[in-house]
């Protein structure tokens, strides 16, 4: 993945998935700096610059200009700020560029990795909300496999899956591998970690219901 590519799969994800171009990015940068720091010894004060217009990727080390230098790798004197231009002064931010040949591959590598993250967080909120507004509709689900000590059930609802547990089925009801069968979306929960999981039943009195 080249700059040009990487600046194309933002504009993606904005447009197709809906995940915000300044929130991707913010992310990046993140991400690209802590792979750096990971991969480096330096204590420099380094920062990532991403420009759009110009479609670059630089890792900056950044200087406070001070009166009096205390911390070198953090800050320097008016005066060698002076020496690379005239137009600082104190207290502005003084930033060259940090060469490294191991960049272009930590960034490549991090770069890629929140792309992937954020493909599949726009795709779960996608899910999210779209089964959020099937709550207590009937569904067709397709048996995927049977637990044989607890009796539940994995079926596959469209693109997720979904836990049909042992209460939730009707009593007697054998089900097999493979069986098309109708189930209730009665909730969409969220879990400890942060994530979601659709709550299905075969004995919700509005399935009986319908």
């Amino acid at each position: 993945m080249d700059n040009k590519e990487f600046f194309q799969a933002i504009e993606a994800l904005e447009r197709e998935k809906g995940i915000p171009k300044t929130y991707m990015l913010e992310r990046v940068e993140t991400a690209l700096l802590m792979a750096y720091k990971r991969n480096t010894t330096e204590e420099d004060r380094a920062v990532v610059l991403l420009d759009e217009e110009k479609q670059t990727i630089r890792l900056m080390r950044r200087r406070t200009v001070v009166e009096q230098v205390e911390n070198a790798n953090e800050e320097i004197s008016l005066e060698d700020a002076h020496k690379i231009s005239k137009k600082y002064s104190l207290g502005d931010f003084v930033d060259t560029e940090i060469n490294t040949k191991d960049f272009g591959r930590i960034a490549t590598g991090a770069a890629k990795q929140v792309i992937i993250q954020g493909i599949r967080e726009a795709e779960r909120g996608m899910l999210v909300r779209e089964y959020e507004t099937r709550q207590r509709e009937v569904m067709t689900a397709t048996v995927l496999r049977i637990d044989p000590r607890s009796g539940n059930a994995t079926v596959e609802l469209d693109r997720t899956e979904a836990v049909l547990i042992k209460s939730e089925q009707i009593p007697g009801e054998e089900l097999e591998v493979g069986q098309k069968l109708k189930v209730y979306v009665s909730e969409v929960k969220k879990d400890s970690k942060g994530g979601h999981f659709v709550m299905i039943s075969r004995t919700h009195p509005e399935m009986v219901k319908r």
